[in-house]
């Protein structure tokens, strides 16, 4: 599907009226094969993974993680504000990092209609998304919580917390939230 995608889109009958379906279309399959290769991973066991690892470091990823990701931002009054000066080292699959990265910063898209999404690191090996949404309630950020502790349960939150909270179960990582109803959330991954 990918490659049809790309070929009709590089061809040259394709009319400037059909290529935004075709680029989400191609976004759609992107996401697909993301969901696909976190669902791979986690069917491995972790020690298994070490043949994937790479030596990443997350600050140079974020733009284009950012840059993936703005499209969401279109008819709201939103940015997105990368701040990380320091790089955060971390040796993992690279494309688990940008997912999980990714669905963070997805979340904090969906869950505001305007101001600014800081991305930034206040610690080394750790990344912040904070954003001035409409923040989570003691009962939302308690559910999150309580997933952690427990596997194989979905929660109401959406696919993609419940993926990134496996995922950091599988690769040892640690995600906090800190959030205030109707002044935004603070989604803080920490890979070790």
């Amino acid at each position: 599907m990918s490659g049809v995608t790309e070929v009709v889109l590089d061809h040259p009958d394709t009319t400037s009226a059909i290529k935004p379906h075709l680029l989400r279309s191609r976004r759609i399959i992107s996401q697909m094969e993301d969901l696909v290769e976190i669902l791979l991973a986690l069917a491995r066991a972790p020690d298994t993974l070490i043949n994937n690892n790479e030596n990443i470091d997350v600050r140079a990823e974020i733009p284009a993680i950012v840059a993936d990701h703005e499209y969401l931002c279109r008819g709201k009054d939103l940015l997105l504000a990368v701040e990380i000066e320091s790089p955060i080292p971390v040796v993992a699959p690279l494309h688990i990092v940008r997912v999980a990265i990714g669905n963070l910063v997805r979340n904090a898209i969906e869950n505001c209609d305007r101001g600014v999404i800081r991305i930034y690191s206040e610690h080394p090996g750790t990344i912040t998304i904070d954003d001035p949404g409409y923040g989570m309630s003691p009962v939302e950020i308690s559910r999150i919580y309580t997933q952690m502790a427990k596997s194989g349960q979905y929660i109401s939150g959406g696919i993609g917390i419940d993926l990134i909270i496996r995922i950091c179960t599988h690769f040892g990582w640690k995600l906090n939230f800190e959030s205030v109803a109707g002044k935004g959330t603070k989604a803080i991954l920490s890979f070790y």
